[in-house]
């Protein structure tokens, strides 16, 4: 029998519809019978167990059996054809949705969809493969090749690139030999590695599109597994986003083990003057700036108002619980010049509830819209609008000239009628993708 190992989100029973509650899981690992799962759970499975990591339930997908809602013991252990091998904190009427899995300790020798053509080897880059490996990871139309790389490689201390978190496919064992593709991982703030892959040339990729794309899954899978193994304490999880019809990076993505969240869309509003809209009378709603709470308490408040904002929030829902809101906090920060006098939180009955955190990005001449989510108490109310434009005033009459950059999930649609109400215009549109990378729980 094959049994494929995940580590599965347990919720509290609220009832019926808890899977959709979106409350934040603790994370155990079960051993779960692909035949009784479906295909969701089989993906990549062979005799010796591997780790898979299960996100979120979706409801209403054909693909996916009844018996992904089961309520089970105390113990945790009375789950039909599952095997639990690492409980999370044992509690009664707890339920495990089995959803699709996603790889997290992957090998690509034992799938068929990516096995590499004869003579093909994946190799780690070093200083010395950096210059070749560099050839790859730039626009494959620019006018000079061998410059753009030769100025990637110089400039790549200063963009935190480093080339040992670059995997690359080659042909033969000559050390010479050009490189194929390429997936690379820059590690940031918060525990992320943003990923990239080598994108095609002009006349194609070596030995056509299906010969490329499992040299790229295998890159990646090499490269996840490289941080896992080496520095999972630098990095959660890997994101990627690519353009959503760019299938060339797309495909290799999802036979790597990633999971979409979400397409987003980047919205920008030119420099100008904000309408005049007020806070509704009695809204109970306060905005402490961060810079004016007391410096030992500042992060412990913003993890709390991030905390009530991810409440049946509909921006990128799928990431709740991926991270610790500790690691997000970092990345927000990372994000810009972090500035405390133009980051607010809201405050009702002296909880935090929410949070608007924007800063400047001198470079680009723009304000970034970090963050702006608001607890279930504040939804709907009328109150996102009026608390946005008041956090912008705040911020552009110190920043003249400064246009202001954000990027949305498109399925939150109060958000975007709030962004286009107020002039935002889309400009981009990437998919996310992420694949988990610790085992940890968040």
């Amino acid at each position: 029998m094959k049994y494929t190992c995940v580590s599965v989100p347990i919720f509290a029973d609220q009832g019926p519809n808890s899977i959709s509650s979106r409350t934040k899981p603790e994370f155990g690992q079960a051993l779960v019978d692909p035949q009784v799962y479906g295909p969701s759970a089989t993906r990549q499975t062979f005799p010796c167990p591997r780790l898979i990591r299960v996100t979120r339930f979706q409801p209403n997908k054909p693909h996916i059996p009844d018996i992904t809602q089961t309520s089970v013991s105390r113990d945790l252990d009375t789950l039909p054809n599952v095997s639990l091998i690492q409980p999370a904190r044992p509690s009664p009427n707890r339920v495990i949705p089995v959803t699709q899995a996603i790889p997290t300790q992957p090998g690509f020798a034992d799938d068929d969809q990516d096995r590499l053509a004869p003579g093909v080897r994946i190799i780690q880059g070093d200083r010395f493969h950096a210059l070749r490996i560099a050839r790859r990871l730039v626009g494959q139309r620019v006018p000079n090749i061998d410059q753009a790389a030769r100025n990637l490689v110089a400039s790549a201390q200063s963009h935190n690139i480093d080339f040992s978190l670059a995997f690359a496919s080659v042909l033969g064992s000559d050390d010479s030999v050009p490189v194929r593709q390429v997936a690379l991982g820059v590690l940031g703030a918060g525990r992320t590695a943003m990923t990239f892959f080598s994108e095609p040339g002009p006349g194609g990729d070596p030995d056509g599109p299906d010969a490329a794309c499992a040299e790229r899954s295998a890159c990646m899978r090499a490269l996840c597994d490289h941080v896992r193994r080496s520095r999972a304490h630098e990095a959660a999880i890997a994101q990627a986003l690519p353009e959503p019809e760019h299938d060339w990076a797309v495909t290799p993505l999802i036979r790597s083990g990633f999971q979409s969240v979400g397409t987003l869309l980047y919205l920008r509003r030119q420099p100008g003057t904000l309408p005049e809209i007020r806070l509704p009378a009695g809204s109970g709603v306060h905005a402490r700036a961060v810079a004016d709470l007391p410096g030992r308490d500042r992060d412990r408040i913003l993890i709390a108002a991030l905390d009530a904002s991810y409440e049946g929030t509909l921006d990128c829902p799928e990431l709740c619980g991926l991270r610790s809101t500790r690691d997000i906090l970092e990345s927000h920060k990372a994000t810009g010049s972090f500035d405390p006098t133009s980051w607010w939180v809201y405050v009702v009955d002296h909880q935090p509830v929410g949070c608007l955190l924007l800063s400047k990005s001198a470079e680009h001449g723009t304000i970034e819209l970090v963050y702006m989510g608001l607890g279930s108490a504040l939804r709907g109310r009328g109150l996102g609008k009026p608390l946005l434009v008041d956090g912008l005033r705040r911020i552009c009459g110190r920043h003249p000239g400064f246009g202001v950059a954000c990027a949305v999930d498109e399925r939150n649609t109060p958000a975007r009628k709030v962004y286009e109400s107020l002039g935002f215009t889309a400009f981009a549109r990437r998919q996310a993708w992420v694949c988990p990378l610790s085992t940890e729980t968040p």
